[in-house]
């Protein structure tokens, strides 16, 4: 299942947590900032990899729906046919075309019970949990991060900027947890 993650800026701290979570689950997942080549146009990257993928997840919040750069990604992908998945992550005025797409609703919600249906959305990733075992790194994580007993270990590998903003997530969503 290949992915590209359309967002605006003002929610780069929720769409750095899907972006790493989708990727240590295996999907191939694309997203501007990481896989962007410096020098190169940045429309022309972004449709080529719209291009290149079968579903476009859209993050939904007041700042993306305002934003022209995020309605002209997911037009572009209707007009491909790429499956859009608009993710509900804050109150906002979703855009009449996506408003009668089932969506995955973040706001207030618990996150992994979230992130979980939108895995089941997206439905088999590319690469299973045993190839990433084998693949990547396995990184500890702070204990700050744990939260009751019961610790997951995941084969992720995640840089210390996204370890940071899924701690501050767990401000925000007091029910997330990292695993």
């Amino acid at each position: 299942m290949s992915v590209v993650l359309s967002y605006s800026r003002k929610d780069k701290e929720f769409a750095d947590t899907v972006y790493q979570r989708l990727k240590s689950s295996g999907y191939d997942v694309w997203m501007d900032r990481p896989d962007i080549q410096v020098g190169t146009p940045w429309d022309r990257s972004i449709e080529n990899a719209i291009d290149a993928r079968s579903h476009i997840v859209v993050i939904l919040s007041p700042s993306s729906v305002g934003s022209k750069n995020v309605a002209d990604e997911w037009s572009y992908g209707l007009e491909k046919e790429k499956t859009i998945i608009p993710v509900y992550y804050q109150e906002c005025d979703v855009p009449m075309r996506l408003h009668r797409l089932q969506r995955v609703n973040f706001d207030g919600e618990e996150f992994n019970e979230k992130f979980i249906e939108l895995t089941k959305t997206l439905g088999e990733p590319d690469n299973r949990p045993e190839e990433l075992l084998t693949n990547s790194p396995v990184d500890v994580l702070p204990k700050s991060a744990l939260q009751g007993s019961q610790v997951l270990a995941a084969p992720i590998s995640v840089p210390d900027a996204h370890q940071a903003a899924d701690l501050r997530l767990m401000e925000h969503f007091p029910r997330y947890e990292m695993c």
